[in-house]
């Protein structure tokens, strides 16, 4: 039986799991502030993550274990969460991001042409390409894997 995982949503434990996070890191990363696109929450109550946040959760993961400082994989992850959120997100298999010598950082639909830079851009420092597409899919398996499985631990 195929259970489609269209709207399923996760609480922290779940998310983190499926994003290879360790809940722990990302209650630190979020209090201190550098992950302000998390799912809001209420006091004594668990964080819940759709689709496309489990998506930037991956995201995070993967930049913490670069290792980025805190600050910069939430920052970043906070990018791709907003082109995610566009109008087009929804569709994007890659999603770039770059930063120049200068600092300045945007973050593209697509993956680029290594030849190819933003418009008015200076030297490039580094870019990080992300495959939205494959993740989003893999989160999708997932929650529709758990979603057959009840009971408790």
């Amino acid at each position: 039986m195929m259970v489609r995982s269209a709207g399923f949503k996760a609480r922290t434990k779940l998310a983190c799991e499926i994003a290879n996070l360790d809940p722990q890191q990302l209650n630190e990363v979020i209090s201190f502030k550098h992950f302000n696109c998390a799912p809001k929450t209420k006091a004594g109550s668990a964080r819940v993550f759709q689709r496309d946040d489990i998506v930037v959760l991956i995201v995070l993961s993967l930049l913490l274990k670069a290792p980025l400082k805190q600050s910069q994989a939430g920052f970043i992850a906070c990018e791709i969460k907003d082109v995610l959120k566009s109008d087009h997100g929804s569709k994007l298999e890659w999603i770039t991001f770059f930063q120049d010598m200068a600092g300045f950082s945007v973050c593209l639909a697509g993956q680029m042409n290594p030849d190819e830079k933003p418009a008015a851009f200076g030297p490039i420092f580094f870019e990080l390409s992300f495959p939205v597409g494959a993740f989003r899919r893999d989160v999708e398996e997932k929650l529709a894997e758990h979603a057959t499985i009840l009971g408790s631990e």
